[in-house]
């Protein structure tokens, strides 16, 4: 597992390299900093006079501000660039996805395409204390918890990639993805590196709570400004709509790992897979097997006459009935595993879902 986080994390590093060269971003998110004047000092080079700025009153130098308010949303950027680069067409497209339902259940979805360069697809999260790990859409979704080799893995932040915007104009109040907002637009004299560009665009923010609901922004780049060798137009646009309670933040493919399968209270070393559970017990034998046959038939568990056991091993197994509406549509099977350890016992719980085919007519 440990392999596989540091490949990740050097996946991701490449991916974000690949990503930054088309996305001269604003601020990472924090605490708003109303007035341009208030921002952190820069090195002297890079001081730009205060006076540069659109005509308008409204400043957003950080995209990302004031998100507290809100416990459930999903954010999306698109950024689209076509032009030149090094002398040769090129088209590139960094699309990020992010699912947030609070710290311990977030999920961020990365697609990167580009001319003559091998798609990037990156799928990151946490859900219900599982960290989700996918690094190509094509194979299966790692689910891992417990695990010392996983932190939350966060990438692509849609807010930085947001130009910062000094001076827009107000054009009125709109009603746009369920929020009260006022619309402000702005052009290139709004970006403070955006001087020699020409650029168009709008921001919408809500009326109470401050936070950025829409973005919008094409801007025509000569040679140098967004990279070295490349020119072209680039668009921004961005989106945060409010989560349903209902939505499942469980990626397609990504397999639930067994959270709420109970363990015994003194259970240490454990391990949370797809349909698997593991860890050590210093409870003996008995101990263990009455608490599972007891919370089991509490939870609608019905333990089978398939008791098997010998020095080495043994194992319970329960099926679960699950109804839709009176009808038995699927069961779960749970066995559980129980091996002598050094202290204790090990405890394997393998956790089942089938189908069950409806009564032959007539039968």
């Amino acid at each position: 597992m440990h392999r596989q986080y540091l490949l990740f994390r050097v996946v991701m590093g490449i991916a974000i390299l690949l990503m930054l060269p088309a996305c001269k971003g604003g601020q990472a998110s924090g605490d708003v900093t109303v007035a341009p004047t208030t921002l952190e000092p820069l090195p002297e080079e890079l001081v730009v006079p205060v006076e540069i700025g659109g005509p308008g009153d409204f400043n957003l130098p950080q995209p990302g501000a004031y998100l507290e308010s809100l416990s459930r949303y999903q954010a999306e950027l698109l950024v689209q660039f076509n032009g030149e680069q090094a002398g040769q067409p090129v088209e590139r497209t960094t699309h990020v996805t992010l699912a947030y339902a609070g710290p311990d259940a977030q999920v961020t979805r990365l697609e990167i395409s580009a001319t003559h360069e091998a798609p990037i697809f990156l799928l990151a999260g946490q859900v219900a204390g599982t960290h989700f790990l996918q690094s190509d859409s094509d194979v299966p979704c790692s689910s891992l918890v417990d695990s010392q080799d996983t932190e939350p893995s966060t990438f692509g932040n849609p807010w930085q990639e947001l130009p910062a915007v000094y001076g827009a104009e107000l054009v009125g109040s709109e009603t746009l993805n369920g929020f009260e907002t006022n619309h402000y637009t702005f052009d290139q004299r709004a970006i403070r590196w955006a001087a020699d560009t020409t650029a168009q665009g709008d921001v919408w923010v809500t009326q109470d709570g401050g936070f950025l609901v829409r973005y919008r922004l094409t801007m025509q780049v000569p040679l140098g400004v967004l990279s070295a060798v490349s020119s072209g137009e680039q668009t921004w646009q961005f989106d945060l709509t409010a989560l349903p309670e209902d939505a499942v933040l469980l990626p397609e493919g990504c397999a639930p790992v067994l959270t709420d399968f109970v363990l015994l209270p003194d259970a240490a070393d454990t391990l949370r897979m797809p349909g698997f559970l593991s860890y050590v017990t210093s409870s003996d034998q008995a101990t263990a097997m009455q608490f599972y046959r007891q919370e089991l038939a509490a939870a609608g568990w019905e333990e089978q006459d398939a008791f098997n056991a010998n020095p080495e091993r043994t194992v319970l197994f329960f099926v679960r009935p699950i109804l839709e509406g009176e009808t038995v549509t699927m069961q779960e099977i749970a066995t559980i595993t129980l091996r002598p350890a050094t202290v204790g016992f090990k405890v394997e719980v393998h956790l089942l879902r089938t189908e069950v085919l409806p009564p032959a007519e007539g039968g």
